[in-house]
């Protein structure tokens, strides 16, 4: 209060003490700036490299889930033909089965009849197999 009402001005040494100090602050103050973005510039950076990364691994994972579709698929297709070629085996066994026992009780009508049904189905099998082919 004293110093308001003497009208004081600092000394010319003071005045430049204090612009010294004030400059030194903001020196420091841009100083922590510059370097804390950086320090940021570096983090994103490193993180797009990550990010960069995720990507392609992603697309490896994408990748590799489509070759697991479509194997999937392909073992599906096989697993149905298998349980076809199965099936009209075992029709051919039963219809043989059936020859034989008609066979063992001499009937001969029932043993021509089984005999042709069964090569019509090795005509019909044997066209299908050739056409899936």
């Amino acid at each position: 209060m004293f110093l308001n009402q003497v009208n004081w001005k600092p000394q010319p040494t003071q005045r430049k003490s204090l612009l010294c100090k004030q400059r030194i602050k903001a020196t420091m103050k841009t100083r922590r700036r510059i370097n804390s973005m950086r320090r940021i510039s570096a983090e994103m950076v490193e993180i797009s490299k990550g990010q960069n990364q995720i990507r392609e691994r992603q697309k490896e994972v994408r990748n590799f889930f489509k070759e697991i579709r479509k194997e999937t698929e392909k073992l599906k297709r096989v697993t149905d033909l298998i349980s076809e070629q199965s099936a009209a085996n075992q029709l051919r066994l039963d219809l043989m089965f059936q020859i034989v026992k008609a066979r063992a009780d001499n009937d001969s009508a029932k043993d021509a009849h089984l005999t042709q049904t069964l090569r019509e189905l090795m005509v019909k099998t044997s066209i299908g197999e050739k056409a899936s082919f």
